[in-house]
């Protein structure tokens, strides 16, 4: 039976508080073990090394827990070690220790974790010692006392940063150093003293630089404003008094953007020519808007030849069909003979090595493919619609060319970027399609002028060896409708009252539709005369009548006239007005019977009572209000849709009507700009959308191909310069020009309003 043994258990809680931790400690060297005729122990106390090692600077070890080596039983003043063969548990709890707000005893919180950050703590530990075992003899009675409780402090730990030797970075066209995967810290953690357990939770941040962007070695790299920044950077303290590093051999390497880029360039079969490549066409996109190409170099490595009958040879080393050319070696030169190939592509492929400055060398490879013209369709063109015959030459469509290529699935795209179509350079074919009034006609270049119908065809000429395309379009030119009007005479009380019995062209009567190309005249004049007698013995108004007139021929004209009365008008002599009130409008100026005509239809006045500007600008503003003046000034209350206009300025009720009435749209933002300087494209846009608001449909449309900047428009102005040059409201500037930008002066206006009034509106 085993001999059951005395136990002794002994329970010292030692919470260690505020006072020195060395008061724990004991001073003599303890023996090895308890002697067998001691029978009580007076007190369990711990080794100085362990109490000394609680308070420390911060290393990243969390504080360690007492073990049977840390602990002495005191008996008398001799210190013993725990017997082997004795029994014994260890139990220790921590707490953190924080300042009371209120004042008082510290507040101390217990934590589940051994302390190793930075701060202060305390420790509840319990030594119990037990039983013996029936192998080894009893230990004696045991007692204890409780000493007093300190704290310990764990501080920060003071380290000088320190710049690593090897910093680099990849080329991003940014001097600043940016810490990432592939640019690691530029600090020496190790030698900072930052433990290496830490190495993943203490951030080094700050303002990192590099001297310039370039690639290069030994350059001076800055690193500034730093901080120490994550989880554990609250348990270090920078000791650096310098806050700017420097070193001046770091270094910027070359960046690898691809090992191989590709492009392909297609040549034409059945045409002997030599195409130009711009080499910066194998360089890829780069990532970052910072970034660019510097020094680039093309190395031709070798061509490999698929199809021979298009090279005489391409041997590049002996001045062959494929060669790098150009001032700066960037461009490659590719000479075919007339070959046709309609089989497998490619034609040839060319091999480069590219070297840069800033970026590491990679393969160029360009594949040199063949193929007949390229098919495009011929887009935003319309045919005209019903023009009247005029004598002059009518195009048969109006608006400005466009060209898309068609994908195999049916989708339009543009050309490629860097090709175009000269739209000069578009072949109009006319032919008539059997129900011409002049019988067969065409097919030829030049644009019919007789009634009919007609096809046009736009092409794309053989000479474009890149692309091939057409556009077909069947409009028809009618007979023109004749308007006779009786002019409107204005006499003076007992003036002689104006007699037709011959009436004369240009004084008692006007006809309109006639064409002036063919001088044409009225196969017979019309017969004028008053609806009652007409006198003058007192101011009155009195309708003159007209009829009878027969149009030149009806292959030509409308047989049914428009006849429209005038009036006589007498007048007091206190009454009279019109005529020309401006002193700046000399009677022998191009312009001053528009002037006149402007003024007293009440469209345009003077800048002043006597002035009217003739050479100054006219704004968008004024065009409308001119407009809305013409038509009536009808009260209108839609909403406005522009942003930028004056509530009390005059052109508000012009604006609105224009708007309502869709005469003008502004510049798609919100804006009409009123204050903007009118310009001769705008003037034939606004004019052509009031035409429609009319109804007096725009549908002549005369040639631009003389003028050179003809193309220099909008498709919309395009088509309204068409128009406006086919009423004969706008000339151009020149033989050549039409200057479509331009600004349209006062005098220019009142010029084209009064042929708009006379040729289009009728009036």
């Amino acid at each position: 039976m085993k001999k059951r043994l005395l136990s002794y258990i002994l329970a010292l809680a030692l919470c260690i508080g505020m006072c020195p931790v060395g008061a724990w400690g004991a001073d003599a060297t303890p023996d090895s073990s308890l002697p067998p005729n001691i029978d009580k122990v007076d007190s369990v106390e711990f080794t100085q090394s362990y109490l000394n090692g609680l308070s420390h600077s911060y290393n990243a070890v969390a504080t360690p827990v007492p073990t049977k080596a840390d602990v002495l039983l005191v008996v008398g003043d001799k210190e013993y070690t725990i017997p082997d063969d004795m029994k014994y548990t260890i139990q220790t709890k921590w707490y953190r220790v924080a300042n009371n707000p209120n004042g008082g005893a510290p507040i101390k919180t217990e934590i589940s974790y051994q302390p190793s950050d930075v701060g202060t703590y305390s420790a509840s530990i319990v030594v119990s010692l037990g039983e013996a075992t029936d192998d080894t003899p009893a230990s004696p009675a045991l007692t204890h006392n409780t000493a007093d409780t300190p704290t310990f402090t764990i501080s920060k730990k003071n380290v000088e940063l320190k710049l690593r030797d090897d910093i680099k970075k990849p080329y991003d066209g940014l001097a600043s150093y940016t810490v990432t995967t592939d640019t690691p810290t530029p600090f020496q953690y190790g030698e900072s003293g930052i433990a290496e357990a830490d190495y993943s939770s203490v951030i080094i941040q700050g303002n990192f630089r590099f001297d310039d962007s370039k690639v290069g070695a030994n350059k001076t790299f800055t690193a500034s404003d730093f901080s120490l920044s994550g989880e554990k950077a609250g348990n270090y303290e920078i000791s650096n008094t310098v806050r700017t590093l420097s070193v001046n051999n770091a270094e910027i390497t070359k960046l690898f953007l691809t090992q191989t880029s590709t492009d392909s360039m297609l040549v034409r079969n059945k045409q002997e020519r030599t195409y130009t490549y711009a080499l910066k066409g194998l360089l890829p996109t780069l990532p970052s808007n910072l970034m660019e190409y510097e020094d680039v170099v093309y190395k031709l490595d070798n061509v490999s030849v698929d199809r021979p009958a298009f090279f005489e040879h391409v041997d590049p080393l002996e001045g062959g069909d494929i060669a790098i050319t150009g001032e700066k070696k960037d461009q490659l030169t590719v000479k075919i003979k007339e070959a046709n190939h309609s089989g497998e592509n490619p034609v040839a492929t060319v091999h480069f090595t590219v070297s840069s400055k800033n970026f590491q060398d990679f393969e160029g490879i360009l594949t040199i493919t063949s193929d007949d013209r390229t098919p495009v369709k011929i887009l935003n063109l319309e045919v005209v619609d019903r023009p009247q015959y005029d004598g002059t030459e009518v195009v048969g469509y109006t608006g400005l060319a466009e060209f898309k290529q068609t994908l195999t699935d049916g989708t339009l795209v543009d050309l490629p970027e860097g090709e175009s179509i000269n739209r000069a350079t578009l072949v109009k074919t006319y032919e008539a399609t059997g129900r011409s009034q002049s019988g067969t006609y065409g097919p030829t270049e030049t644009p019919p002028t007789e009634p009919g119908e007609y096809t046009v065809t736009v092409s794309i000429p053989e000479s474009n060896k890149d692309y091939a395309g057409s556009w077909k379009g069947t409009f028809t030119i009618t007979r023109a409708k004749v308007t006779v009007k009786a002019i409107d005479r204005t006499i003076k009380v007992d003036d002689p009252v104006p007699e037709f019995k011959n009436p004369v062209l240009g004084v008692d009567y006007e006809v309109i539709g006639l064409s002036k190309v063919a001088n044409h005249e009225l196969r017979q004049p019309p017969t004028l005369k008053y609806a009652t007698v007409a006198d003058s013995i007192l101011p009155g108004e009195f309708e003159i009548l007209i009829d009878g007139a027969m149009v030149p021929d009806t292959t030509h004209y409308d047989p049914a006239i428009q006849f429209v009365p005038g009036k006589l008008t007498v007048k007091s002599h206190l009454d009279i007005t019109g005529g020309n009130p401006f002193s700046d409008v000399s009677e022998y100026t191009w312009y001053v019977t528009a002037v006149e005509y402007v003024y007293n239809k009440g469209l345009m006045k003077g800048v002043t009572s006597t002035l009217f500007d003739p050479t100054g600008d006219l704004t968008r503003g004024m065009l409308v209000t001119i407009l809305y003046r013409l038509d009536g000034e009808w009260p209108v209350w839609n909403t406005m849709p522009f942003t930028d206009l004056d509530p009390n300025a005059y052109y508000m009720s012009a604006v609105r009507w224009a708007s309502q009435a869709r005469i003008i749209n502004g510049y798609g933002d919100g804006r009409f700009g009123p204050n903007d300087v009118l310009t001769r494209e705008q003037l034939a846009i606004i004019l052509y959308n009031y035409s429609r608001y009319c109804g007096k449909s725009p549908n002549k449309a005369a040639s631009l191909d003389a003028f050179v900047d003809a193309y220099n428009t909008t498709s919309a102005g395009y088509r309204a310069l068409q128009w406006a040059c086919a009423e004969g409201l706008i000339q151009g500037t020149g033989s050549t020009t039409l200057s479509p930008g331009e600004k349209a002066l006062r005098a220019q206006v009142a010029v084209i309003f009064m042929r708009y009034c006379t040729n289009v509106l009728g009036y």
